[in-house]
């Protein structure tokens, strides 16, 4: 082109430029942008399915997350998009665990666009579900992961457990066992055991199972904590100077000094009382010197914890009393010891017992719960 030409194309786009467009052009002007890529991940991502399977775990993803809203998108899909909408939120809301749990409601709409379906789906919250029940969630497969993740809670004084699972079967009291259980078990790290009730998802007879625990305590958790590191200074000095080369002379040397330090609580023991009663914890015995029996069988079970021997804490009755006292390991073989009714009616009445003697002496309890005991060590061989 001359010059003349280039002169004359310039011109013509300066008019046209002046001019508008739609004095030149007949009908609508579509702007066309790049295409960008919906985002993959956090609030009002869209997920693409292609079957059954796939939509409901996009949905269950949304519910985790606690979504209010979801987007899907469906190129191409295995079956009736349409029924299976409403077969999943049936599902879902009936036949799921962290649906059951989460929702009290849940709907989805498809919508055609082009070359594609886009699902909507909306969920309505549970009142009593927060967003910390569901980012809490943990997921297991056996009693020990069950064990591990309740003690996790426990031991932070947390006000809830959520656990997931498709292989434990719990009923409810056995669930509420495994708590009660995991406190008796851990004095030294659990400083008062918490009120506890547990629900189960989508139902007890289910497959697939979600335990919702909620967890109740007298004190705040920031309290709790500084009592727990009053308790283990407590031990520490306790066990000081305890020589662990005699075991049995080493259990009566920590009976011995328990017994010095506590004052029996005589009032709390001729009643009913709970676990978060203060008497009735380790750190009722070794902080502020008062407990009845289970305070001092907890105390009892810390300071033998913290040497490393072996011992469990038995629940039971003393007649007609509620009574807790301990069940100690000494060379192969398990004995009875009563820390409280040694300080009633002295070491000989209470200390490395047998089952039989246990028996005589009114105790009952649970045997097949604990070991059998029958050694041939007496408190005179251990004081000798």
């Amino acid at each position: 082109m001359g010059k003349r030409g280039r002169l004359t194309a310039a011109v013509l786009a300066l008019l046209l430029l002046l001019s508008g467009c739609n004095s030149i052009l007949e009908g609508d002007v579509r702007i066309v942008s790049p295409y960008t890529p919906p985002a993959a991940h956090g609030p009002g991502r869209i997920r693409e399915v292609d079957d059954y399977e796939e939509l409901k775990d996009a949905a269950l993803d949304f519910i985790r997350d606690m979504d209010e809203k979801g987007l899907v998108r469906v190129f191409s899909y295995d079956g009736d998009l349409e029924s299976d909408l409403v077969a999943v939120c049936d599902d879902i809301q009936k036949n799921d665990p962290v649906g059951a749990f989460a929702l009290s409601g849940m709907e989805a709409a498809a919508t055609k666009i082009v070359s594609y379906y886009e699902v909507e789906f909306s969920f309505l919250y549970s009142n009593r579900v927060t967003k910390d029940h569901l980012s809490g969630l943990v997921d297991i497969s056996t009693i020990s992961y069950m064990k591990a993740a309740l003690f996790n809670k426990l031991v932070t004084y947390s006000g809830f457990a959520t656990i997931l699972t498709d292989n434990v079967a719990l009923t409810e009291e056995e669930a509420l066992r495994y708590v009660e259980e995991i406190y008796y078990e851990n004095p030294l790290e659990i400083v008062m055991a918490p009120v506890t009730a547990v629900e189960i998802f989508p139902d007890p007879d289910s497959e697939n199972r979600l335990y919702f625990f909620t967890f109740g305590y007298r004190y705040e958790p920031s309290t709790l904590k500084v009592m727990a590191e009053s308790l283990r200074n407590a031990v520490d000095a306790m066990v000081e100077t305890v020589s662990t080369t005699n075991r049995s002379r080493a259990l009566l040397t920590l009976c011995r000094r328990l017994v010095d330090f506590v004052k029996y609580d005589s009032d709390t023991a001729a009643g009913e009382y709970s676990n978060q009663h203060m008497s009735a914890t380790a750190y009722g015995a070794l902080v502020t010197g008062s407990a009845v029996g289970e305070g001092y069988a907890m105390a009892y079970k810390a300071l033998c914890d913290r040497l490393g021997f072996r011992n469990t804490v038995v629940r039971g009755r003393l007649g007609e009393m509620q009574h807790a006292w301990n069940i100690v390991e000494v060379g192969g073989h398990y004995y009875h010891i009563d820390p409280s009714m040694c300080a009633i009616y002295g070491y000989p009445a209470a200390f490395l017992k047998s089952d039989e003697e246990m028996a005589q002496a009114g105790y009952t309890w649970d045997a097949s719960l604990y070991p059998v005991c029958e050694g041939p060590l007496t408190y005179a061989d251990a004081a000798r």
